[in-house]
């Protein structure tokens, strides 16, 4: 019985002291679909990655930020075969962005982000095209993933007092 007094007091206690958050982040200032994307070598680049990086960024054309983008990618071996063919590839898609407040016209953040899939080689290369592709588009969300979050982990917190 005592320690419920204790616990109820020390709850109310707590509840009661007058304790808010100083600092609260804004969701209207979070929301990176809302972003313009300038894709700097959009023309050297599969369609696959186009796609996506579309898919996720809509057409903007009011907005108060701006991600220049700049894509490559890279097909790895992992494993050869002694008569020199590849029988598993890495798919690495690397992001090199910056983000600019059109505001202020100056960039606040720079960073890079990466995307990783594999696939196995199979006999038909219908099949293979198939699968390259498929890894492809998964590696370039998983690239778009992590460039939204270290870009979210980075936008400055909005005092709401």
């Amino acid at each position: 019985m005592r320690k419920i007094i204790i616990f109820i007091s020390l709850g109310i206690f707590i509840t009661s002291c007058g304790f808010r958050p100083i600092y609260k982040t804004s969701v209207d200032n979070m929301d990176i679909s809302t972003y313009v994307i300038e894709l700097e070598n959009r023309q050297q680049l599969q369609n696959v990655i186009n796609e996506e990086i579309d898919q996720n960024f809509p057409p903007i054309t009011n907005s108060t930020h701006k991600i220049v983008l700049n894509v490559t990618e890279d097909l790895i071996p992992l494993i050869v075969n002694t008569n020199g063919t590849v029988a598993k590839y890495r798919i690495e898609i690397t992001f090199n962005f910056s983000l600019k407040n059109l505001a202020e016209n100056k960039v606040s953040y720079i960073d890079t982000a990466r995307g990783f899939a594999q696939y196995s080689v199979a006999t038909s290369e219908i099949q293979n095209e198939e699968t390259r592709s498929l890894m492809t588009k998964s590696a370039t969300n998983e690239a778009i993933q992590m460039m939204i979050s270290k870009i979210r982990s980075n936008q400055p917190i909005i005092n709401d007092n």
